[in-house]
């Protein structure tokens, strides 16, 4: 069992590794997510694809259920 002993500092090394990463990339999303530093036209572009997807999920409703499903409970 000697190689137990050269094993858990390579365990911790690699934990401390991949929590170290992990704070990383969470702190660096979280200030990227901001809408203070985001462009403005990928802001725009954003709330466009926001109404897009608004209406889509009209069309659809209208469509499938008003046009298609409540008329098939008749």
């Amino acid at each position: 069992m000697p190689y137990l002993q050269s094993v858990w500092p390579w365990l911790l090394g690699v934990t401390l590794a991949y929590m170290g990463l992990s704070i990383w990339l969470g702190a660096k999303q979280s200030t990227s997510g901001d809408n203070a530093l985001r462009p403005r036209s990928e802001h725009r572009q954003q709330t466009i694809e926001k109404q897009n997807r608004q209406r889509m999920l009209a069309k659809v409703h209208a469509f499938w259920i008003k046009g298609v499903l409540e008329k098939s409970l008749c």
